[in-house]
């Protein structure tokens, strides 16, 4: 069995990386797996850039994604109206794969060019665009949760705009007769992926995005806290901004909200570290305790920063999946998140962190206050994240995952 997965990047955003471990577990149990990406950054052998990409291809490149970036400007969230392709059609079929691994694929395939691929398709679902029009990410009015049957044709219908139901649209009539198996990373996206009409005959799973922990050394707490003159008396609070504070998705409002709910003695024992962005003068009048990293790399970030935090918060308003999440609890570190799509089936309830109702910030202050009771406490929630993480999120066990699933496609 050859598979080939597709990926516009296999460094750059959270997708990218998730498509590479993907690849990496597939690799680590014998599946005969390469992935054809846009841009590589990566040393890894099984990844390739297309033959054809030239200066022009990676002019072309650059000319859409600018435009898909202005195109933007007037939207909350990223979105994508999948008008351009980078022309790899017929390179991509030429490899003559046994299945087409999809994942991330924005100006890498138009929905057009997605019609044209002739092995059997597999999505894994990184964000909710293939379901529904030109977004990536869909919140509700009043950060209400999404509804399972949200991407059904009657309800895009009502809460879409003209512009982004005549994405969906395309997509339908490009796809109609494609097969599609749908993976995704979370019970809730598998949900919505059941119900979504683009998809009324595919098959859905679930499978979580995979872990590969070394066993290196890690800084202490002690450390860190020097490096930055911190008191030893004080807790620190990790919030990860991978894409910066511009990402509405990743809940700064709920972040204001939690400086204004603070007691005075809380204040005081909670020094909050800020990573992905170098300032946040917005919070300066919020009288809290923080640091901002600025960028740190994804190496620094397991060996200097998560093992020295208290906590981690992850306040998304939603998560197909979150990295951050199972990195934190990889290396005992208990996580406060919203009850949302990936927390919600990483974190265990007082047994690994806390899950807070969504999007009740004073629910997120209570979990950080029972996480940091004791540091026997935070030990025993350590010590279950690292256990369950090292049962469920193996690379192995990721790979056998896909593995089945490839072996019931015709």
């Amino acid at each position: 069995m050859k598979v080939l997965h597709l990926s516009t990047y296999d460094n750059h955003g959270g997708a990218a990386k998730a498509a590479t471990n993907l690849l990496n577990a597939q690799l680590q149990i014998g599946i005969d797996a390469t992935m054809l990406c846009l841009h590589k950054s990566t040393q890894n052998p099984q990844i390739f850039t297309p033959q054809s990409v030239d200066i022009s291809t990676n002019i072309k490149l650059a000319s859409n994604i600018l435009r898909s970036l202005r195109d933007g400007k007037n939207y909350p969230y990223l979105i994508s109206k999948g008008n351009f392709g980078a022309g790899m059609v017929d390179e991509i079929n030429r490899f003559n794969p046994d299945i087409i691994q999809l994942h991330w694929v924005s100006n890498f395939l138009s929905i057009e060019d997605i019609s044209n691929l002739k092995a059997p398709l597999v999505w894994y679902l990184h964000d909710l665009w293939p379901l529904g029009g030109m977004e990536h990410i869909i919140h509700l009015p009043e950060n209400k949760l999404l509804p399972s049957d949200f991407f059904s044709k009657n309800s895009l219908e009502k809460n879409l705009s003209t512009e982004s139901f005549n994405v969906w649209l395309r997509k339908f009539n490009a796809w109609k007769k494609k097969q599609f198996t749908l993976i995704s990373p979370s019970h809730q996206v598998n949900k919505l992926a059941g119900l979504a009409s683009l998809f009324a005959k595919a098959n859905t799973h679930i499978i979580p995005q995979p872990i590969n922990i070394s066993k290196e050394d890690f800084d202490n707490q002690s450390a860190f806290k020097a490096s930055l003159q911190i008191s030893e008396e004080k807790k620190l609070v990790l919030i990860v901004f991978p894409n910066g504070i511009a990402d509405s998705n990743k809940g700064v409002e709920f972040l204001f909200e939690l400086c204004d709910l603070l007691t005075p003695k809380q204040r005081k024992t909670y020094e909050f570290i800020f990573a992905g962005i170098p300032s946040f003068p917005a919070l300066t009048d919020k009288k809290i305790n923080f640091h901002c990293l600025g960028y740190v790399p994804h190496e620094r970030l397991f060996k200097n920063v998560y093992p020295a935090m208290d906590a981690v918060i992850v306040p998304s308003k939603f998560e197909t999946f979150s990295q951050v999440t199972l990195e934190a609890q990889a290396i005992g570190i208990p996580v406060i998140a919203f009850r949302q799509g990936g927390p919600a089936d990483i974190i265990t309830h007082k047994l690994t962190g806390w899950l807070a109702k969504p999007y009740n910030v004073q629910s997120l202050i209570d979990g950080l206050n029972w996480v940091t009771t004791s540091v026997l406490h935070q030990s025993m929630l350590g010590e279950n994240g690292k256990r369950i993480v090292q049962e469920k999120y193996t690379y192995e066990r990721i790979g056998i995952m896909f593995k089945e699933i490839y072996n019931t496609i015709p």
